[in-house]
C-alpha cells in the first residue's frame, strides 16, 4: 500500500500545531506569572523615564560610590533586538562586585531601546540602528554623561558604532561582544524568532518538568520583559538598518572585541574590525567581563 504525502498539507498542519503550542505555553506563562506575582524590575537599579518628542525612553541607573568622589566613570549597556535591559543586567550582574573594588565611582546605565522593554512602542517610527542611536545619544547628552564605557553585544554593536559616529565626545571606549556586521535581515529575523519563540518555550517546559523554581522564576521574568519587545518592532529594527563596521568609524576611541564564535574568525570579519583609528583586542568569551572592565579602569 502506497501512501501519498501531500507536502503542502504537512506544512499547513505543522504551522497550525506550532500555533496552538504557542498559545498553550503562553497560557502556562501567564498562569505561572499570576500565581507567583512576578515583578519586572531590575534589582538595586532605579527605573527612570526620559521624554523625547512625546515618547519615553526607559532606563535603569545604579550608582556605585567608592569614596573617590574626584573621579566618576559611566558604564552603559545596550541590549539587542528581541531583548530588554534584563539581558544587559544579566551581562553586567557578576561584574558589579568588581566595580566596587576599583578606585573610582561608577554610574551604570541599562537602556531599553525604542520598541523594546518598557520604552515607547509606536508604528510610525524609524527603528533603524542609525535613528535609534540618535535617540540614545540625545538621552545621554541631556543627562550630561561623558567619559563613558559603552558595552554592546551582537546587533547592538551596530547601534553602539552608530552612536560613536554621531557623537564621539560622550564615549571613552567601547566593548563589542560578538559584534554582527554583515547580515541578511530575513535570515536573522528567522533565527531570532526561532530562538525567542521555539527554543525558549521548550526551555520553559524543561524547567517545569525539573521543578527548578529559582531558574523558572528568573526565566519567566526575563521572558515577559522581553515579550514586551514586540516582534514587529524588533524585526523592523533589523530590516530598516544598514550594516556598519569599525571601518565606518572615524574616531580615535579604542574599540575592544570579545569574540566567541569560531565562525567569526575569517578574513572578511577581521577586515570589518580593522581600521587605523581603533585598537582591537581579541579575547575568548570565557574571559570574564569583570576582568575586562577592571583592566579598562584600573589605572
Amino acid at each position: 500500500m502506497i501512501i501519498l504525502i501531500n507536502k503542502k498539507n504537512i506544512l499547513i498542519y505543522s504551522i497550525i500545531l506550532l500555533f496552538f503550542m504557542h498559545i498553550i505555553i503562553n497560557c502556562m506563562y501567564i498562569f505561572y506569572n499570576s500565581k507567583n506575582n512576578l515583578n519586572y524590575y531590575i534589582n538595586n537599579f532605579n527605573e527612570k523615564q526620559f521624554k523625547i518628542n512625546n515618547t519615553y525612553i526607559t532606563y535603569y541607573e545604579k550608582n556605585i560610590i567608592n569614596n573617590y568622589s574626584n573621579r566618576t566613570k559611566n558604564v552603559i549597556l545596550l541590549h539587542g533586538p528581541f531583548e530588554s535591559s534584563l539581558n544587559s543586567y544579566n551581562l553586567i550582574n557578576k561584574s558589579l562586585e568588581t566595580l566596587t573594588n576599583l578606585k573610582c565611582n561608577f554610574n551604570i546605565f541599562l537602556i531599553d531601546l525604542p520598541g523594546h522593554g518598557k520604552s515607547f512602542k509606536i508604528n510610525n517610527f524609524d527603528y533603524s540602528f542609525r535613528n535609534v542611536s540618535s535617540y540614545i545619544n540625545y538621552l545621554l547628552e541631556n543627562l550630561n554623561i561623558t567619559d563613558t564605557l559603552l558595552i554592546c553585544s551582537n546587533f547592538s554593536s551596530s547601534i553602539g558604532l552608530n552612536m560613536i559616529s554621531l557623537n564621539d565626545k560622550i564615549f571613552s571606549q567601547i566593548i563589542l561582544i560578538d559584534p554582527i556586521f554583515n547580515y541578511n535581515p530575513t535570515w536573522e529575523n528567522s533565527k531570532l524568532f526561532i530562538k525567542n519563540k521555539l527554543l525558549l518555550l521548550s526551555s520553559f517546559i524543561i524547567l517545569n518538568i525539573n521543578k527548578s523554581s529559582l531558574n523558572l522564576s528568573n526565566y519567566t521574568t526575563l521572558y515577559f520583559n522581553n515579550k514586551n519587545s514586540s516582534n514587529k518592532y524588533a524585526s523592523k529594527m533589523i530590516n530598516e538598518s544598514s550594516p556598519i563596521s569599525t571601518l565606518d568609524i572615524r574616531s580615535n576611541i579604542p574599540i575592544f572585541a570579545i569574540i566567541n564564535r569560531k565562525s567569526y574568525f575569517n578574513s572578511t570579519y577581521i577586515a570589518n574590525l580593522s581600521n587605523r583609528f581603533a585598537s582591537i583586542i581579541f579575547l575568548p568569551h570565557i574571559f570574564p567581563l569583570e576582568d575586562i572592565i577592571d583592566s579598562r579602569f584600573k589605572n
